[in-house]
């Protein structure tokens, strides 16, 4: 009887049933312009780092060009970090096909 509760209560509050609340999911406030953000990322993959746009004019851009005002700074931020990293990796998508010719022989 450390914590002064009997067994019966510890017997009766193990045999009620509670119910587990689950965390719902709530949709990303970037939903509605992540492809345009994922356009703007592909269009720059090529660029080196101090061509690439900034989170600043990634934000400008939304809002100009999208009318978008609702997300933080740190959100987009993490978004971009996340999509770049990403698209990094995937493959290129038109990447030039394998030549089918023969190979020169050396003289």
């Amino acid at each position: 009887m450390r914590h002064r509760v009997s067994q019966a209560v510890v017997a009766e509050a193990l045999s009620v049933a509670f119910t587990v609340h689950q965390k719902r999911e709530r949709p990303s406030v970037l939903a509605p312009v992540k492809p345009a953000i994922d356009l703007m990322l592909r269009e720059e993959l090529g660029a080196p780092p101090g061509r690439r746009l900034t989170i600043r004019q990634v934000i400008e851009r939304l809002r100009t060009e999208e009318g978008f005002t609702r997300a933080s700074y740190s959100t987009v931020r993490d978004y971009v970090r996340l999509r770049r990293a990403t698209l990094a990796q995937e493959p290129p998508d038109h990447a030039p096909e394998p030549s089918t010719r023969p190979a020169k022989r050396p003289d």
